[in-house]
């Protein structure tokens, strides 16, 4: 499915679709909240995401040294 030139189109066609209808639902949010409770809040949610991605990095560290 994705070997083909027409599967990665249409990958690449639904992630630019889905990332420009968050990008257009993100804007509502910063109307609403305001520039900088909007922002702050994004970032309280990012930093699970940052955790989940920092902490494999650090056990691989641990087991190489």
């Amino acid at each position: 499915r994705y070997g083909t030139v027409t599967g990665v189109r249409r990958v690449l066609f639904r992630s630019y679709l889905g990332q420009g209808t968050g990008s257009v639902f993100c804007v509502f949010i910063m109307l609403r909240l305001g520039t900088i409770n909007s922002i702050a809040r994004f970032a309280c949610i990012n930093i699970p995401f940052i955790i989940a991605l920092v902490l494999p990095a650090l056990k691989s560290e641990d087991k190489e040294s």
